[in-house]
């Protein structure tokens, strides 16, 4: 038989079409049990073995194409039919239609997997890409300790280089730092963090010359993909750096874009001495201490000095310079102005910078009325750093802020996805629990937070929370956490807002003002010892003062942003303006800062409109009803009343109602006028929820005094709410003799 009569033979036979049906049927085969297989558990042999019966199996169907062929009468040998008999071409048609139909599953498999699995496995409630890493810090091995900043520095470069790389999931700084130095098995270590590899390493640096070892693990194993070591002079260290990342990509078979090529061969900085103080200074700034930040800003400014076309170290710097803000002691126009001088230098050096849009998302992050280019900036920084979980999180708090929480959700739980062990992401995990009412996973994940990394202060945030509020409604245990925490560190900003916050919660402002008075002493020129005085005013009923302290404020910062200096201070010049009866100046105020509300052109919670105009949208009805009973306040009362859905949100009872929820309909129905209904919610709210904090200010500054203060029903429950925030008083009045800190003169503040 010639070659050409037996590619006929085999044609005729439809040799060609089983092995052409065989093999995308055996394809379908392998590629479902591999991604089912881990799903349900299977052991690990399960998709090889699958994988050895398809192979197996296929050279079986050829010679059963060949010898046999399918008819009526079931299988016959091809050699025993005769020609006219043959139902060849009619098995070939039949053929033809089985490739179509599974190579019709086969493309909705690949949809199906691309979307549903895309390579992923389950980790808790979230999911983990197959291609996923951790970049351990690097073990410094020099003999001077003072080094550490550099292989530390090292390893989070490593780690900043392969998170721009959109086909890996790389876990953030604090998850793989929060390893070092601890020798943990590594299967362990990447089960916490979610990933299948490691990246891990050691750092020698003695003067000019530079040891670097690295190893790519595999996880689920221990097995070493690849290892090296360079032994190079320190101004090679970017090539080292390069290499390795290099080497990840190729074993781990992701293919770089072309901006992703270019960003990883970009050097940084050509001057060695630049980087070596970018590193320190990246390594010095993650306690948050004002100290370390201020040392840090040197360290940048240095780097800058030496280089200063150096992109990177201006877009950190601005960022260093947002962070003094928030936990340090720098005057606000300061910031400002310095953190727009650096993000502007780093995006004209290079425009297509990820850190540079980050730093410029913070910027507007810190600038009143900029919520909408924060989110524009944050995402524009996210498409050219996929993997940093800093700018998810910071994404999630400002789409928060103008109420896309459902967008804020899906990003706060991508931040966490990436960096599970990261202290600022995990107190907001616990957070979004907290909203949404599980209390106990909420103080589940702060418990373990605390024990983790107890120095974070931000985390008890949420535990005083969760016992302020519901479902606890514990003021006075909350104010003894709080204290203790303030007794192992007088100093800290954050320590000293939590006591004075739940010191007004007790119709305690003179207590409050004792720790404002401390913030002025240590951080007078910080922006939220600022709001803590504004607070403290309302609570001791120094309306006046407040006023006049507002007034200089509002024009000390007209020179930054008029408008938003207006609507920043609006909500408290109007509730001090309401309390003192000056309803006509309450109102102007709103008019001038708010002109859409008085248009009634206003959106709730949205961009439109910032959150001010939420408080402000409930009072302006409430005072236009102070200067002459009419209908004018109706349409207003209207708007507020479909936005929050009321009568949905009746039908069915109040059980089924979210504490916020609660608060809506109760200022709605308050709005109305309504004091059987708002009685009873305040009832439901503070009694039954014990939702407690922050109502010694509805008592007084809301609207709720302005709207019932004449009706029995009201006077009541506000009696029954003072006398149980009084009994809670008591208690800490005690614990504070106890502890010698109850300051004589204070006695009379409590007749």
């Amino acid at each position: 038989m010639n070659f050409k009569h037996l590619f006929t033979e085999l044609k005729r036979r439809n040799v060609f079409k089983v092995a052409t049906a065989y093999a995308i049927t055996g394809w379908l085969v392998i590629q479902v049990v591999a991604t089912i297989a881990p799903q349900l558990n299977f052991p690990d042999w399960i998709p090889s073995f699958a994988t050895i019966v398809v192979l197996c199996g296929f050279p079986v169907a050829l010679v059963i194409a060949w010898v046999f062929e399918l008819t009526s009468e079931g299988l016959k040998k091809t050699e025993a039919i005769e020609g006219d008999l043959s139902v060849a071409k009619q098995t070939g048609k039949k053929l033809n239609q089985v490739i179509i139909i599974v190579l019709s599953v086969a493309l909705l498999f690949v949809l199906v997997e691309r979307i549903f699995f895309a390579n992923k496995k389950e980790k808790g409630d979230e999911t983990i890409e197959l291609v996923s890493i951790a970049v351990l810090p690097f073990v410094n091995m020099s003999e001077d300790q003072n080094n550490e900043y550099f292989s530390d520095g090292l390893s989070e470069e490593l780690l900043n280089g392969l998170a721009k790389i959109e086909g890996m999931q790389v876990a953030g700084r604090t998850s793989s730092f929060s390893f070092k130095g601890k020798n943990e098995d590594i299967r362990e270590i990447a089960e916490q963090l979610g990933v299948h590899h490691v990246l891990e390493g050691s750092v020698r640096k003695d003067g000019d010359q530079i040891r670097v070892t690295a190893q790519l693990v595999r996880a689920d194993n221990g097995f070493h993909l690849w290892s090296e070591t360079y032994d190079r002079k320190l101004n090679s260290v970017f090539a080292i750096q390069e290499e390795i990342s290099r080497k990840v990509v190729d074993e781990l078979k992701i293919r770089l874009l072309p901006d992703e090529e270019e960003r990883l061969i970009k050097l940084p900085t050509n001057n060695i001495d630049a980087y070596n103080s970018f590193l320190e200074a990246t390594q010095t700034e993650t306690t948050r201490k004002p100290s370390d930040l201020e040392k840090a800003i040197a360290l940048y400014k240095k780097a800058i000095d030496l280089d200063p076309d150096f992109t990177q170290a201006y877009a950190r710097l601005a960022v260093a310079y947002g962070l003094l803000n928030d936990y340090g002691d720098i005057p606000y126009e300061d910031v400002l102005r310095l953190m727009r001088e650096n993000v502007d230098k780093a995006l004209l050096l290079d425009g297509n910078s990820g850190e540079g849009y980050k730093a410029l998302a913070f910027l507007y992050d810190q600038t009143p009325d900029e919520s909408a280019r924060a989110i524009e900036a944050y995402q524009k920084a996210i498409s050219l750093i996929p993997n940093d979980a800093f700018a998810h999180n910071a994404l999630h708090s400002v789409l928060r802020e103008v109420g896309e929480d459902e967008a804020a959700d899906e990003t706060l739980l991508r931040a966490y996805q990436l960096d599970p062990l990261s202290s600022p992401i995990v107190n907001n995990i616990a957070a979004m629990f907290q909203r949404k009412g599980d209390y106990a996973k909420a103080l589940e994940l702060v418990e373990e937070n605390v024990a983790r990394d107890p120095s974070f202060t931000a985390i008890y945030q949420v535990k005083l929370g969760i016992l302020r509020n519901a479902p606890n409604g514990k003021l006075a245990e909350a104010f003894k956490v709080a204290h203790e925490l303030f007794q192992k560190d007088t100093t800290d900003l954050q320590f000293l807002d939590f006591v004075g916050d739940i010191a007004r919660d007790l119709d305690m402002g003179f207590l409050a003002q004792h720790y404002v008075d401390r913030m002025l002493l240590l951080y007078p020129n910080n922006f939220n010892v600022l709001l803590n005085v504004i607070a403290t005013n309302m609570s001791t009923n120094s309306h006046q003062e407040n006023i006049d302290y507002m007034l200089a404020a509002r024009a000390r910062f007209a020179s930054i942003d008029p408008e938003a200096s207006k609507r920043g201070f609006a909500t408290p010049l109007v509730v001090s303006y309401g309390a003192l009866g000056d309803f006509k100046e309450a109102i102007a105020v709103i008019e001038d800062a708010f002109p859409e509300i008085k248009a009634g052109t206003y959106t709730i919670d949205s961009v439109a409109g910032p959150s001010d105009n939420r408080q402000l949208a409930r009072h302006y009805p409430v005072l236009l009803d102070q200067i002459e009973a009419s209908n004018v306040s109706i349409p207003y009362k209207n708007k507020l009343a479909e936005h929050y859905n009321v009568k949905g949100m009746l039908e069915g009872g109040t059980a089924r109602l979210e504490v916020i929820d609660l608060y809506n309909l109760l200022w709605v129905e308050a709005l109305e006028g309504d004091v059987d209904v708002a009685v009873a919610l305040m009832e439901e709210i503070y009694f039954k929820r014990k939702d407690k904090s922050t109502w010694e200010y509805y008592l007084k500054g809301d609207i709720l005094p302005l709207i019932f203060e004449k009706e029995p029903l009201y006077q009541q429950m506000r009696d029954s709410i003072y006398t149980d925030l009084h009994q809670m008083r008591a208690e800490v009045v005690r614990y504070l003799k106890e502890k010698g800190e109850w300051q004589s003169k204070w006695d009379k503040e409590l007749e």
